[in-house]
C-alpha cells in the first residue's frame, strides 16, 4: 500500500474592517457628547425667556420631520417651527428654570434621549407648575439632531372634567 502525504496551506487574512464591532465607543467621546447636548438642553431655559427663536432653534436642532407628541391630546408637533411655537406659547410670560436634566448617550455614540423638567413660575393668574420633556437625538454626519419628543404638563387633581369622575368611561 502506498503511503500519500498530502500537504496543504492556508494563509491568514486580517478581518476587513467593515465587519469589526464599533459599538465601542471610548469613553471620553460619549462624555463629550453627553456634556454636548447637557449644556444645549440647559441654554433652553434662557432662550425661553428671552423669547429668542434661533437660540432656542438652535439648541434643539430638531430633524424637517420632528415629531413630538403629548402637549394637548391629540395633538402632535411635526416641524421644527412647530415645537419653538409651541415652547415659546407655553412659557410666555413665565420664569424658566431646568431641573432633572438627564442625558444618556448609547455606546455607539449615535443616539442619545434625554429628560428634563421646565420649571415654570409667574404669569398672570397662573399658578407655578412643571412641563416635563424627553426625547431622543440622533447623530448624523457629526451633528446632533432631535427627532422624537414628548411633551407633558402636570396632572391636576381632582379632574378638570368632574362630569368623567364615577362613571364607567372614568374609573377605568
Amino acid at each position: 500500500m502506498p503511503l500519500v502525504l498530502l500537504q496543504a496551506a492556508c494563509t491568514i487574512e486580517e478581518t476587513p474592517q467593515e465587519y469589526i464591532d464599533h459599538l465601542t465607543t471610548p469613553a471620553g467621546e460619549l462624555e463629550a457628547s453627553r456634556d454636548e447636548l447637557t449644556v444645549r438642553l440647559l441654554s433652553t431655559a434662557p432662550a425661553l425667556e428671552r423669547r429668542d427663536r434661533s437660540s432656542l432653534s438652535g439648541a434643539l436642532s430638531a430633524t424637517p420631520e420632528v415629531y413630538v407628541i403629548g402637549v394637548r391630546e391629540g395633538e402632535a408637533l411635526q416641524t421644527p417651527r412647530e415645537l419653538v411655537d409651541t415652547l415659546l406659547s407655553m412659557t410666555r410670560g413665565m420664569e424658566v428654570d431646568v431641573s432633572d436634566a438627564l442625558v444618556t448617550v448609547a455606546p455607539g455614540n449615535e443616539v442619545a434621549w434625554f429628560r428634563l423638567v421646565y420649571s415654570l413660575v409667574g404669569g398672570a393668574g397662573t399658578e407655578p407648575h412643571s412641563v416635563h420633556f424627553t426625547g431622543v437625538f440622533v447623530r448624523s454626519e457629526g451633528n446632533w439632531r432631535l427627532t422624537q419628543g414628548h411633551l407633558s404638563r402636570e396632572l391636576s387633581w381632582p379632574p378638570e372634567n368632574p362630569d368623567s369622575v364615577g362613571t364607567a368611561a372614568g374609573d377605568g
